[in-house]
């Protein structure tokens, strides 16, 4: 089928401004893709009476719309369609309870979940979140966030002392994960729960951002740091295969490391 020349130059205007990180002028849109002034203004007016692009009335710059949300909210549907089938892989090899886990601020969202199928097994409710910087979740998860985006988490949980989101040691926390960048996964026993013990591994978008994690989960009964360890590849392969169904290119440049960072926060946050 023919593309519609209309629509493919829209989307180009939309993901032009959805991937820049300022606010673009009308000059350096149709620069940028090679379209005359004329064509880019009448398409970034059809884009705005959709409210998908929004212009600084007082700069006349453009970016993203309040509509855009509209598009994502889907996505951890879409993520959790593409995602079953290689959960449901990872839980035929292991026959624990393997979870697909969300940031969402300063937490982390659990949005699918397969139960294991021992009688004694750990079992999170879909949707129930957590700190996102306690667990292997979501450290597989913080572990592959911009510096900036990590301090402000930890800034916010500065503000929560006393709370299950307060950071403890904020050099542990980096140096936990520096680890797990320089690994690929993160493992824990009893972060979050007394008895606990998971190995999860990061998912990546096709911009190269980290989208999810992938959790393999259970009692430490079963799941000691040795076995732990042992299933981390399989976890990791899991991930990769997730992650190359959603887009990601193994070429993209992740988020840079963490590697000789110093905190901003006092240790005994």
């Amino acid at each position: 089928m023919k593309p519609v020349r209309a629509v493919e130059r829209a989307l180009a205007i939309l993901f032009l401004v959805a991937e820049s990180d300022h606010p673009l002028g009308l000059s350096e849109i149709s620069r940028e893709l090679g379209f005359d002034k004329a064509t880019a203004l009448r398409l970034l007016g059809t884009l705005e009476q959709s409210n998908l692009v929004l212009q600084d009335p007082a700069t006349r710059l453009y970016m993203l719309g309040v509509n855009v949300s509209r598009l994502t909210r889907g996505f951890r549907t879409d993520l959790r369609s593409v995602a079953r089938p290689v959960l449901e892989s990872l839980w035929q090899e292991s026959h624990e309870t393997v979870c697909l886990n969300c940031a969402r601020g300063v937490a982390r969202i659990i949005v699918d979940v397969i139960p294991a199928d021992h009688e004694f097994s750990i079992v999170p409710a879909v949707g129930s979140a957590l700190p996102i910087h306690l667990g292997a979740s979501g450290k597989a998860l913080m572990a592959f966030f911009p510096p900036e985006t990590i301090d402000r988490i930890i800034r916010a949980c500065d503000e929560q002392q006393g709370s299950e989101y307060a950071v403890t040691d904020v050099e542990e926390l980096l140096k936990q994960l520096r680890a797990t960048r320089r690994k690929g996964f993160a493992w824990s026993i009893g972060d979050v729960f007394p008895g606990s013990a998971a190995v999860a591994a990061p998912v990546f978008d096709q911009s190269g951002n980290v989208a999810a994690s992938l959790t393999l989960r259970g009692p430490q009964v079963r799941l000691s740091r040795r076995v732990l360890l042992e299933l981390a590849p399989t976890v990791k392969n899991a991930a990769d295969r997730l992650s190359l169904l959603l887009g990601y290119e193994p070429a993209h440049s992740r988020n840079p490391s963490l590697q000789g960072r110093t905190a901003a926060h006092p240790s005994g946050t």
